[in-house]
């Protein structure tokens, strides 16, 4: 402490206070300290003479027992020098040779001698003498030479314990209401034992106050009363407990109790979280989360909570995994922190994490190994977690994700995975109902389009209210996407960029940003402009293709200014749209795979960028990926068809017939047409006028039909 900085006695010191500091100095850390210590002692045994002698011998014996230094004492023969000094009129030096001798410290065991202190100190008043040899009497196993019934040794002890009302009252006050809590050495009695916690409570002792709260929380043996649990539990929060803090927090949190105050609770949990308390930085990182809306600028505290409690001896995993994914929304793009951060998260088991560092690991096919360790992370987050959608993404991955995709059966296994777990939609009626409500509450985007318009027929507005509000304004998303569907829109391309912005919109900043943009699309205001834009600088290919439209310029035109921020943030859109003006457009189309849906159209777009910038490797994988995700569509084959020869040249004639013929079976027209243009042009291979005129009536009875 300051005040022995300097050697001698400080000056206007009172022994009190020299004592006071001996005892401090030993629970803190007798080992570091215990040099000053035993200066201290010295020091007050020159000055006080009540101190002189076994009072001293014993503050040295004690402070080299809190420090380990047991041979030491050994050594020196410090027990047997006190068990001199004592005469039997100190009942504290008498119960500390009765611990000494039973425990061997310094001595051999002796347990007739150690019996011999302990009644002792029992006949001089020591109280916690006194209740050993009660519980003891009580076992049977009490000294001969101890014949005081364990009643009489509690009362005495009891009394002794409540006297004098010195600064130690609150602690012997708390012994009492242990004894009547536990019922070990008198019949248990828990409203007593709360009287006495009360009592040292109101004499300011906050660890009773706390213990009066758990009791009344719990309320099995003494009566609830809400009055007394705020108060002891208020009471021992302004103390500076952080437990009772967290718990006084989330009192005011839930507005159960006492009406809900979240400026208080944010102050609770932060006291405790500043404490370096880890549940107080776990509830104030959490509070801030949940009621960001009542505390829109307490990012920077919300952050700061996190990074505190990553730094925290056993950290749990979902901290990295929000500190990776706050990095990656103001960042847009993964550095290697990001990577790391999540990396972390899922060696810890976060399920999230494991999905989140696995979709990073696919988007960039320049992070050696990357494949290789996402599939990893996918199943493992399948095996242990029992996760469907990281099935899928298995799917989508081994499909499409690879550079030499597709590994078709891999794909295959992983998409019978999630089928099985997740099958198709009944067709009956009531059965059809029965698992829309099941999978809508699990919020599947499919099922939810199709449950919301379900219940939106039943004319229940609770029910609406109830599934818009789980959803997070799914409803409203769905209702502002058939406005603008219904609006008179350039294009069917332009709806579906619409609908596509709306969905991001919604995901990232909430319905309320995604209303405000449906708005204007719908109104075509001079704010469409200026939000396209933004969008358009947040990576969003479906904004910049809708600005292009707004403008009436074609993409190409208006892309430069763009490309930067598209080329870092960028979705799979995006980065299509800026393949053919990058300066390294192979390494953006590897980008853009990475980000890519497993889709026909997806695998379609992007064989199409790779025919236009001399990508024909890829070009050609695209077309075969294209080959396992058409689902015998009449559409889908017949622009594979289409997409084969143009890309390919002749040499896939026949492989464009078959898919030509498959389409128009399919009730495809213009694939029928196709067709009929190549068995009637003499130029190609599959030259047949006779099997062009069969084809040439069928498409006519078609047209007729149609």
């Amino acid at each position: 402490m300051d005040t022995w900085a300097v050697q001698g006695w400080p000056e206007g010191l009172s022994s009190a206070t020299a004592s006071r500091d001996i005892a401090t100095l030993r629970k803190e850390n007798a080992a570091e300290h215990v040099a000053l210590i035993l200066r201290i002692i010295a020091e007050l045994a020159k000055r006080d003479p009540k101190f002189v002698g076994k009072r001293a011998l014993l503050a040295e014996i004690e402070v080299l027992r809190a420090a380990g230094a047991d041979q030491d004492i050994r050594a020196r023969q410090l027990v047997p020098e006190l068990a001199a000094l004592s005469n039997g009129t100190s009942a504290q030096v008498s119960r500390a040779l009765a611990r000494y001798y039973g425990d061997g410290l310094g001595v051999k065991t002796d347990p007739v001698l150690a019996d011999q202190y302990l009644v002792t100190a029992a006949r001089l008043g020591h109280p916690d003498a006194l209740l050993t040899l009660a519980s003891r009497h009580s076992k049977g196993t009490a000294p001969v030479q101890w014949d005081m019934p364990a009643k009489d040794s509690v009362l005495t002890a009891f009394k002794t314990l409540i006297t004098p009302l010195n600064s130690g009252v609150c602690d012997r006050s708390s012994r009492i209401a242990r004894a009547y809590l536990t019922g070990d050495l008198v019949q248990q009695n828990a409203e007593l034992g709360q009287a006495w916690l009360r009592f040292a409570a109101d004499l300011g002792d906050a660890n009773a106050a706390w213990k009066v709260y758990e009791l009344q929380r719990l309320a099995e043996e003494v009566l609830p009363d809400t009055q007394v649990r705020i108060r002891y539990l208020t009471q021992a929060a302004e103390a500076g407990l952080p437990f009772a803090q967290v718990a006084l927090g989330r009192v005011y949190e839930r507005g159960a109790l006492v009406a809900q105050d979240l400026e208080r609770a944010k102050e609770l949990f932060t006291r405790a979280a500043d404490q370096g308390y880890r549940a107080g930085l776990v509830r104030l990182a959490l509070f801030l989360e949940d009621h960001n809306e009542s505390f829109p600028n307490s990012g920077p505290h919300w952050h700061s909570a996190l990074e505190r409690l990553s730094e925290t001896e056993d950290p749990p995993a979902w901290v990295f995994t929000r500190l990776a994914n706050a990095r990656l929304k103001a960042e847009k793009s993964p550095d290697a922190k990001i990577i790391g951060l999540y990396r972390k998260a899922a060696d810890l088991g976060d399920r999230e994490a494991m999905t989140r560092l696995a979709e990073l690991l696919l988007s960039d096919r320049s992070i050696a190994d990357g494949f290789g360790q996402a599939v990893d992370l996918l199943a493992e987050a399948v095996a242990v977690h029992g996760s469907t959608g990281e099935a899928k993404k298995l799917f989508d991955a081994y499909m499409c994700k690879s550079a030499d995709s597709p590994h078709v059966d891999e794909a295959l296994y992983w998409r019978a995975q999630y089928e099985a777990a997740d099958p198709p939609l009944p067709q009956s009626e009531g059965d059809l109902i029965a698992a829309l409500q099941s999978q809508a509450l699990y919020r599947r985007h499919s099922a939810l389009e199709l449950w919301f318009p379900h219940v939106k027929a039943q004319n229940d507005i609770a029910s609406v209210a109830f599934w818009d509000l789980y959803t997070q304004g799914f409803g409203q998303l769905l209702e502002q996407q058939a406005a603008v569907e219904a609006d008179r829109l350039a294009s069917a391309q332009w709806r579906e960029d619409a609908k596509r912005l709306l969905t991001q919109i919604h995901d990232r900043d909430g319905t309320a940003a995604m209303m405000a943009f449906s708005n204007a699309i719908i109104m075509e205001g001079p704010a469409l402009e200026a939000r396209l834009i933004q969008e358009t600088s947040q990576g969003s290919g479906a904004a910049l293709r809708m600005l292009a439209s707004v403008r009436g310029e074609g993409v190409h035109k208006i892309l430069p200014p763009h490309l930067n921020d598209l080329l870092r943030k960028g979705d799979f859109d995006a980065l299509l749209l800026a393949t053919p003006n990058a300066d390294r457009p192979l390494r953006v189309l590897d980008l853009a795979i990475g980000k890519m849906p497993c889709d026909f159209k997806s695998a379609m777009a992007v064989a199409r960028v790779s025919g236009r910038v001399g990508a024909f490797e890829r070009l050609a994988q695209f077309l075969e990926i294209a080959e396992h995700l058409h689902g015998d569509k009449p559409w889908a084959l017949m622009h594979l068809g289409e997409a084969r020869l143009k890309w390919l040249g002749m040499q896939e004639a026949q492989s464009a017939v078959q898919l030509f013929s498959a389409a128009f079976q399919g009730g495809e027209l213009t694939a029928g047409k196709r067709l009929l243009a190549l068995l009637q042009n003499p130029e190609t291979p599959l030259y047949d006028p006779i099997e062009a005129g069969i084809l040439q009536s069928k498409i006519a009875e078609l047209t007729e039909s149609l």
